[in-house]
């Protein structure tokens, strides 16, 4: 049995250091498997965290993995602005900020001292 695991150790290893001998353009390219496409410039230019998110909801098409990586706050007002960030995907003049601050920062209690 100690033969068979040790064996199997020195061809795995064996085989780790030939494909390391390989060149990278056979061993990462993953191009054939996956699509690349260039980034929308006007997105990079804008600087919050809100328009960010709101450009990574264009770009993936999809906003429930914002919640699941916890990039976005958890309350109910950003649970509001991911959906109406997702509604509005397809129009990159929808202003981010302005909804945030509607939906999230005026339904905040106010303090006073």
């Amino acid at each position: 049995m100690q033969a068979a695991i040790g064996g199997t150790f020195v061809a795995l290893n064996f085989s780790y250091w030939c494909m390391a001998l390989l060149s990278r353009k056979l061993c990462w390219n993953y191009r054939s498997i996956f699509t690349v496409k260039k980034r929308d410039e006007e997105c990079c230019k804008k600087g919050s965290y809100t328009e960010r998110l709101f450009a990574a909801i264009c770009s993936s098409k999809e906003y429930e993995w914002l919640r699941k990586s916890k990039a976005a706050p958890e309350s109910d007002g950003w649970d509001e602005w991911l959906k109406e960030a997702y509604e509005n995907k397809e129009r990159p003049g929808w202003n981010a900020i302005e909804a945030m601050k509607r939906l999230v920062t005026d339904k905040l209690p106010s303090k006073t001292t």
